[in-house]
């Protein structure tokens, strides 16, 4: 299996866009755990059916939207191409309510979208978003961007408090662009920004963890972690069978 990316760098899009990238797989076995990210992906497949959680996704432009539990991914002859939105990106990107939707302009125009490599693809696709996205500040977008500064380690009432957003306009924004509950937000943020350690560290200092990123104590965060996973830490370091672990081995 092989992964590149290009990390999104353009003064205005990099607030909105992470990064493009490329998976490809030989065989019929490629399997792996999608860990929940605070990410919109549009997925160009250019390879066979891709399954999420046994569900056939035919398309071969798609949207994957966040979740809030781990998902099983298999992807056959994997040969896929994607961009990753971060903070309300795809939301500016198509102006629809209602995260993974697409205008069927906007989708032809991306199903038609002509490129060769990873370059091409992500000069192409910057080419189109410069010329569509809206990159008006608001004081949610703020907010979002707050929350991953803190790395979702601050409450919801510091982050209204920081950023002079209510509590309900935030709510509205959240579900409307981005498709998560303020609190999913927060926890998601959380848990991604210390997952890395977890996954590649043999020995993992559990409380310094616990006070680094504000959990009562260390049972709040297993609980926490195994909503996310579905399985404790331990037993997912065991199992490597991540996107990470696939693209470390």
């Amino acid at each position: 299996m092989s992964y590149r990316e290009i990390i999104e760098v353009h003064p205005e899009l990099r607030r909105f866009v992470l990064c493009y990238w490329h998976i490809r797989a030989e065989g019929d076995q490629f399997t792996f755990r999608h860990l929940p990210k605070v990410q919109n992906l549009i997925v160009w497949n250019r390879g066979g059916v891709v399954w999420v959680d046994s569900h056939a996704v035919n398309e071969k432009l798609f949207v994957l939207t966040p979740q809030t539990v781990a998902q099983e991914v298999k992807a056959p002859r994997a040969n896929l191409y994607g961009v990753s939105f971060v903070n309300d990106g795809l939301f500016r990107l198509t102006n629809l309510p209602g995260a993974g939707l697409l205008p069927e302009g906007l989708k032809q125009t991306l199903e038609t979208l002509t490129f060769y490599s990873l370059e091409s693809f992500s000069i192409a696709l910057r080419k189109k978003m410069l010329s569509t996205m809206n990159f008006e500040d608001t004081p949610c977008s703020r907010a979002m961007d707050h929350i991953l500064r803190t790395k979702g380690c601050e409450t919801l009432s510091q982050v209204y408090h920081e950023c002079g957003v209510s509590e309900r306009t935030f709510q509205r924004f959240c579900k409307l662009r981005i498709g998560l509950s303020p609190k999913q937000l927060v926890t998601l943020t959380r848990i991604n920004y210390y997952l890395e350690e977890v996954l590649e560290k043999p020995e993992i200092n559990w409380m310094e963890i616990v006070v680094k990123h504000a959990y009562y104590d260390q049972s709040h965060l297993i609980h926490e972690f195994k909503r996310f996973a579905r399985m404790s830490p331990t037993q997912l370091k065991h199992e490597r069978d991540t996107l990470y672990h696939h693209i470390m081995s």
